[in-house]
């Protein structure tokens, strides 16, 4: 067995308690008719016969995964069913040695997660080598074109350090972030997995270079702002002398922070962009009612996923957008059933491009974010 840590997103670190928590529940609940049998019986020795045979079925319906004891049991199985959907069948190729160790890897981006609530996921050896050869051999000419992007121009995370001659122009730096953005790292299969584990689908929505650098310009702006946000409650906390003092006022900022992401004052993902341009999209088009469940599998259902793999043209550039399970649901049934009865082109990648627009459109002009 090896150990795979990655850095989930906050609200995958929630759903994952969450459904750990009930899944401690449903243990008890097995346990406890078990329980109470053996508290009937007087006999130490039947006692200890039944608590052994308790541990034995507890032991087989865990191997038989009817009951999870470790976050590793729901998320391995996704890690694998993960590689197969990105067509990442391998065999492979051992990793050179130069591609082994720690470290951060080509490609790696800022994740909107907490570096002190990393996940330990132990998979065994074979799924491991395979995630890791996976992600080196499936992704090197990405990774050697970034290499020679920052040997001309640096390695800075934020914007390209040119050398003395050698500025980059727009077109270069929009180059480099493309090429970012193509490269998934094991990181990022990892949080993809646990998106399958917790019912969360990522989209891919393909815009023209000039709506991604108006999106990209907006993200970076209200982060910036939630860095301030931060900045001045730093300061408060600074001047607590306390520790325990300090510690409870930190853990009450850090509720607000999410607090205020989850209600969309503070914008610090795409997805904070997206999801509620989304919504505005389908009030809009007047999509909210509830819809009737689609039919089993048939060719003219567009899935999340589908649109997820759809390849774009080269000229554009790709964002990826996780949804919900339930918003999800609601998205393929609202554009089957409009289709179905006004036979007009309602398609998903349609209306993802429509959200984006109108979240570039709605968030540039004067409002609630931009005038924090």
């Amino acid at each position: 067995m090896c150990t795979q840590s990655f850095v989930p997103l906050h609200d995958q670190r929630v759903a994952l308690k969450e459904l750990m928590r009930a899944e401690q529940l449903r243990i008890s609940q097995w346990k406890a008719p078990r329980k109470a049998e053996i508290a009937k019986l007087k006999s130490p020795s039947a006692r200890t016969k039944l608590r052994a045979q308790l541990k034995k079925e507890l032991d087989d319906e865990i191997s038989a995964g009817r009951l999870i004891i470790t976050h590793d049991a729901l998320i391995a199985p996704a890690v694998e069913a993960e590689l197969d959907a990105l067509g990442w069948g391998g065999p492979y190729e051992p990793l050179p040695l130069l591609a082994r160790g720690g470290g951060r890897r080509w490609g790696s981006t800022a994740v909107h997660g907490d570096r002190r609530h990393q996940i330990a996921v132990r998979l065994d050896d074979k799924l491991h080598d395979r995630l890791q050869r996976a992600c080196y051999h499936e992704q090197i000419d990405l990774v050697n074109q970034l290499e020679a992007f920052y040997e001309t121009y640096g390695d800075s995370p934020d914007l390209p350090d040119g050398r003395p001659g050698e500025e980059p122009d727009a077109l270069a730096a929009r180059y480099r972030d493309e090429l970012r953005a193509e490269i998934l790292t094991a990181g990022d299969v990892m949080r993809a997995a646990l998106d399958r584990v917790i019912g969360v689908t990522t989209a891919t929505i393909g815009l023209a270079h000039e709506q991604h650098d108006a999106l990209c310009a907006l993200l970076v702006a209200e982060r910036e702002r939630a860095r301030r946000w931060w900045r001045q409650r730093k300061e408060t906390l600074k001047a607590i002398r306390d520790p325990v003092t300090r510690k409870r006022a930190l853990a009450r900022c850090e509720r607000d922070y999410h607090q205020a992401v989850e209600t969309g004052e503070l914008v610090v993902t795409t997805e904070g962009f997206i999801l509620p341009a989304i919504n505005a999209e389908l009030e809009a088009r007047g999509w909210t009612k509830p819809y009737a469940a689609l039919p089993h599998r048939p060719s003219q259902v567009e899935s999340l996923e589908s649109v997820r793999h759809t390849p774009t043209s080269a000229a554009g550039h790709r964002i990826r957008i996780r949804i919900p399970g339930a918003f999800r649901l609601h998205l393929e049934r609202a554009c089957y059933w409009e289709r179905l009865g006004t036979h007009q082109e309602a398609t998903l990648t349609e209306l993802l491009h429509a959200a984006v627009i109108r979240a570039i459109t709605s968030t540039a002009q004067p409002g609630p974010h931009s005038s924090k």
